[in-house]
């Protein structure tokens, strides 16, 4: 739970489940698409029975429930359709999707696009430390969305400016002195959400070569999933793939680290799998000695801190 300075007696972000407060006026709560429990197969939001809906982005995503793109923009409509007709939605027009399923909706719907969003903020100086574009316009949404509740705009600029960002969504875990290497640990765990890192990294760090630790989360481990991956790992100097998480069974086809990485080599990525953390390790240690400047970014739901301690100790000898 992170409680915004100025923010304390109006604004409660819960993160990983629902916050009921009664000393707030309002409780903010990740959409999570996801489902509810294995024996629930209802998405989580459902639950939540939003008053205000931001939606910023609508991608497909864990493909181990939603079997077709259709299948979970269909998700979201409903979700729009749930709406009570006194509430507010705040929405992208630059993505199809989102177009599609607010274009007819007994709620009151807002539309933005970052472009006039972007000007906007920097009209009114909004600046964030979070790193990455993709929080700056993250950023932007909350603090236009946050105007239609009358909170002071002085206010919300001084709250992004002391939020430090959430763990593991780009998170520097080490710099050297001389900002030749960092390791960053990264909740990215599917194509799309890779893609947008990958996108982010390349703005923030322009000089460095670029190694990416990953390991897909459950819907993005489907053998219809391997299509979202092409292009993804596009510019990456390194792919390394560590032993994946075994599952629990499924009726859809598994994929494991050895088919991805096949996949990945015939769209001409650079990559290794790795049955053995050591292997892995013995390959971190090579890419260390061959100089930087160099970033390495560790992307899985569930964090790879083993790596990451060990890769910060090669880079500290």
């Amino acid at each position: 739970m992170i409680f915004l300075k100025g923010l304390e007696r109006i604004l409660v972000i819960c993160l990983g489940h629902f916050l009921k407060d009664d000393s707030t006026e309002f409780s903010v709560v990740e959409g999570d698409e996801y489902i509810s429990s294995r024996w629930d197969g209802k998405s989580k939001f459902f639950y939540y029975k939003p008053k205000y809906l931001l939606l910023a982005s609508l991608k497909w995503d864990h493909t181990d429930v939603f079997k077709t793109e259709q299948e979970y923009v269909e998700n979201f409509k409903n979700l729009v359709d749930s709406m009570s007709s006194d509430g507010l939605i705040f929405a992208n027009n630059e993505d199809a999707h989102i177009q599609e399923i607010c274009a007819d909706v007994g709620t009151k719907c807002v539309m933005f696009d970052f472009k006039e969003l972007k000007k906007w903020g920097e009209e009114n100086q909004i600046k964030t430390t979070a790193l990455g574009d993709y929080n700056y316009r993250n950023a932007l949404v909350a603090a236009k969305f946050a105007t239609y509740f009358d909170i002071n705009l002085e206010v919300i600029k001084e709250a992004l400016l002391n939020f430090k960002g959430l763990k593991r969504r780009l998170e520097i875990r080490y710099a050297s002195a001389d900002s030749k290497y960092v390791v960053i640990d990264d909740f990215a765990s599917s194509p799309a959400k890779v893609t947008g890192s990958i996108k982010s990294l390349k703005k923030e760090f322009p000089d460095h070569k670029l190694t990416i630790i990953f390991e897909p989360n459950t819907g993005s481990r489907t053998e219809a999933s391997l299509n979202n991956y092409i292009d993804v790992f596009n510019g990456v100097d390194y792919v390394l793939l560590p032993k994946f998480a075994k599952l629990i069974k499924s009726k859809d086809i598994i994929i494991d680290e050895k088919v991805l990485a096949a996949f990945l080599k015939k769209n001409d990525i650079h990559v290794s799998e790795y049955s053995e953390n050591k292997d892995l390790i013995d390959k971190l240690s090579e890419i260390v000695n061959d100089g930087g400047p160099h970033a390495f970014v560790f992307m899985s739901s569930q964090g790879m801190e083993p790596l990451i301690q060990k890769t910060i100790e090669l880079l500290n000898k």
